[in-house]
């Protein structure tokens, strides 16, 4: 993707359009048809299942530079997180793997020898408090940057 220094206005990636007008639109139609503690119920089941597809067949199937990380950082913050903010006043709860993922992903570059070598004990080094990601998993995401992919390639 481009830089995100670039003058364009930021938009919702276009491929990401289609399911977050599904998304909505199936939201509308669970929130008519179901009672409000079962739709309570069903939206926090599907924001969890989200958050864990987003990071397990997304941020870690892709690499990203810095445009693509700030990309997708955008689309959660102003597509997917005000989809569900209709129904929680702090959707960021349910989707905390996904928001430490885009921190990680957005951080200033990092050394690509500590990249390299980034195991689960050096996470700490970075001075971020992850709460809802594992070392393991956070490493896994640090390794998603393309300075790293670039830099072993």
């Amino acid at each position: 993707m481009s830089s995100p220094h670039d003058e364009v206005s930021p938009q919702v990636t276009p491929s990401a359009c289609p399911m977050f007008q599904v998304l909505a639109f199936k939201l509308h139609q669970l929130e008519q048809l179901l009672s409000h503690s079962l739709f309570t119920a069903a939206w926090k089941k599907i924001a969890t299942q989200l958050n864990t597809f987003i990071l397990e067949e997304l941020i870690l199937e892709n690499t990203f530079n810095e445009g693509g990380a700030a990309q997708l950082q955008l689309d959660m913050t102003r597509n997917l997180f005000p989809l569900f903010r209709q129904y929680t006043q702090n959707p960021d709860v349910y989707f905390s793997q996904v928001n430490e993922a885009c921190t990680l992903l957005t951080m200033k570059p990092l050394p690509s020898e500590f990249l390299r070598n980034i195991k689960p004990s050096k996470v700490d080094l970075l001075k971020i408090h992850l709460k809802a990601l594992t070392d393991h998993q956070a490493c896994d995401v640090l390794r998603r940057r393309v300075e790293l992919a670039l830099d072993v390639i």
